[in-house]
């Protein structure tokens, strides 16, 4: 699950269903960290290697996603377990 506070204190609650057919949205969430006004936040579809360690991922965002991995923009990675 993934909680994600808007600009205007508006907060999204994200959760995925399992077997990837789809997610469930909903509104109010405890206490989350907000991202600055213009943060954009990137959601990898499909599964990520999580080995890859913080460089292989910053390397997938530049390669994959054709993003500065260093934007101030957020990337979520999803492992195979959904961790």
């Amino acid at each position: 699950m993934i909680e994600i506070m808007l600009p205007g204190g508006i907060c999204v609650r994200v959760a995925w269903v399992r077997g990837g057919r789809g997610a469930a949205a909903g509104i109010g969430c405890a206490a989350v960290i907000g991202l600055p006004t213009g943060t954009r936040v990137w959601l990898a579809a499909g599964v990520t290697d999580m080995r890859k360690g913080f460089d292989g991922l910053s390397m997938l965002v530049q390669a994959v996603l054709r993003r500065d991995p260093f934007s101030g923009h957020v990337f979520v990675f999803r492992g195979r377990r959904g961790t």
